[in-house]
Parts: structure tokens; sequence; C-alpha cells
């Protein structure tokens, strides 16, 4: 069986803070006030991650994607700074943002910075008009169109990334042209896999209605984590395929975005619904997979990343088996103008 290692690594997802201002019900961040207090306190710093981010330590790392759990990466103080850094090391940079954060007067030096470096920058606009702030609460329409427009106009590489949701249907189609309209390289509509928010299956199916979206979301419903099923699920993990890692906010390198949830439900005392990972965290994981700690030829011969896999084969977490063999993730279109 394909194993983790440092010289399979390709695409790296950076969780760079703790720090958001907005309130999307279907985020980790909204899940109840048990997570608020560990809410925008924490980043990581630039000097540690250029210590463990490097052509020795992951020789063929390809793009460093900024996009976590529970972070607006663009208000990490020296953002300009890690997009540099990430160039310099030869790498594609993405990130993703709701753009309703920052100026235009910044946007628009950001574009011109970028504009001769490999990257994409994801914003999330989930419809043509005042529609978007519905979901993404406290966002501001006007600002994030005319962020995006000044990021567009100095250069800048923009990707409309949307959610469908059981209210913006109706204006997908707009969004796409709108999107081309204004300049962005592509657009990536979004099929959800959360539940109770009011987001749409690919094909037009509602999933979790409801009146409004204004109100927190529960835990992940017993559906979702659901694994009585008669025979043991073939998880064929959809990270490791695809030479991928998650690095969260507070150093810990995670195989997926999907148990990132869970292991920071876990480092936050919440104790979360997969007994079997909790205890499998408590003994193999913590510090020994922190980049703090450990560098990365360590963290991935780890017995954490060994027990990960090895779990598969015998009874695997239950993230893993809703996420990769149940297939209850997001699905991804994507339209590419240039």
């Amino acid at each position: 069986m394909t194993m983790w290692n440092s010289s399979m690594v390709e695409w790296l997802d950076i969780e760079v803070t703790s720090y958001c201002g907005l309130k999307c019900p279907g985020c980790l961040r909204q899940q109840g006030e048990w997570i608020q207090p560990h809410l925008n306190q924490e980043r990581l710093e630039l000097d540690l991650l250029k210590e463990r981010i490097t052509r020795k330590s992951l020789p063929n790392l390809k793009t460093i994607n900024f996009c976590g759990s529970i972070d607006e990466p663009m208000g990490h103080p020296d953002i300009e700074k890690i997009s540099e850094w990430v160039t310099d090391l030869g790498c594609h940079l993405n990130i993703a943002t709701s753009g309703s954060i920052r100026s235009p007067k910044f946007w628009s030096k950001f574009g011109s910075f970028l504009h001769s470096k490999p990257h994409s920058v994801f914003f999330g606009i989930d419809g043509v008009d005042e529609t978007s702030e519905r979901y993404r609460i406290g966002s501001d329409w006007e600002l994030v169109r005319n962020n995006s427009r000044a990021f567009i106009q100095s250069g800048g590489k923009a990707v409309w990334q949307y959610i469908a949701f059981e209210w913006n249907s109706h204006q997908i189609e707009d969004a796409k042209r709108e999107s081309n309209r204004e300049g962005f390289s592509g657009f990536r509509l979004i099929w959800s896999h959360r539940d109770r928010s009011g987001e749409m299956r690919k094909g037009g199916d509602v999933k979790g209605k409801s009146d409004s979206v204004s109100g927190l979301p529960k835990e992940s419903s017993p559906s979702v984590l659901d694994t009585s099923i008669p025979t043991r699920p073939h998880v064929s993990c959809r990270y490791l395929q695809s030479r991928r890692l998650f690095l969260n906010h507070k150093g810990y390198v995670i195989p997926c975005c999907h148990l990132n949830s869970d292991t920071l439900k876990l480092i936050y005392g919440r104790e979360g619904n997969d007994d079997k990972y909790r205890l499998f965290w408590e003994t193999e994981g913590k510090e020994s997979v922190n980049i703090h700690h450990n560098n990365f030829e360590k963290i991935l011969d780890s017995d954490y990343y060994h027990g990960i896999i090895e779990s598969w084969n015998d009874e695997p977490f239950d993230r893993c088996v809703s996420t990769c063999a149940h297939k209850n993730h997001d699905e991804f279109e994507d339209d590419k103008y240039v």
C-alpha cells in the first residue's frame, strides 16, 4: 500500500491562522460556544514555515494552498511576505478568500506583485448581488466586488468560487457570465457535502432544508458519520492519492482537511463522535505530528501516519469512512476562461 513520505508530497494545504471575521453557518467556527474562545488567537509564523517547508524537506512540492477549516488567509499580517516565500520556493500559490477583507488599494498592490508569478486566488462569491451575503454573514458584497476588480485589473489571476444553495441556484449561470465579463480566469461551482445550511447536492437536491441560515448549525448529523454497514468499507484516501497533506494553524500535520475538523475538536477539548480516533490521537498523535517539534520526515514516518493507513485494513476511523468510502465530500465543477 502507498505510504505518505516527504518525497511524495506535491500539494500542501495550510491553515495559516485561526482568524476570520465572517460567520458562515456551515463553518466549524459556528458549531457552538465551545469553539469561540479558541478563535482569532493564533497564526503560523513565516520563520517556522521557512524552517520546516524547504526543497530538502519536501523536494517534490508543487502547490501550496492557503485554505483551512477555520481561517481567512488574507487576514495574516504577513500574507504578502508569505506569498513571496511560496513563489520563491518555486511553488504554485493558491489562496482561498472571502474577498471581504482589506482594501482595493491593497488588492491592487497584491495583484501587481503576483501577476508574473504562478498563482490563483479564489474569491468566495455566492451570488451576483447581496445574495452572496446571506451565507457569508458579515461580508460586504460591494467591497468584495471592488477588491476582486482591483486585483484582476492589476494583473492578478482570480477564480470566482460559488457554493450552490437553495436560494442562489437560480443565479449560477448569471454568475458564470459575470465572472467572465469581470475578467476572472475561471469559475468554480461547489456542490457542498455539509448539512443544515441550505446547501444543494449536485443534480439539484437540497441538502438540509431550513427557513434561515442565520442560526448555528448542529454538529455533523449521525447520517454523515454512519458506519453501520454490513461489511468493512473500502477506504481509498483522496488526499493520499493526490499526494496531498494538511497543515493546521497550530502546526499539526493532518492527513486531510476532513480529519482536521475532528482533530481540532479534540485539541479544543471537544470529544466528537469517534472514540476510536480520540484514543488514537491521544496515544499516537499530538506533538509527534507538530512542526513545532518535528520535521516532515519524522512526522510522516510516525506511528500516527502508519496507524492511519493500517486502520483502513482493519477498522477505519469514522471520518475516513464518511469521506473516502461513502464519498461524502464537496464536488467541484471548474470552468476556465484563460
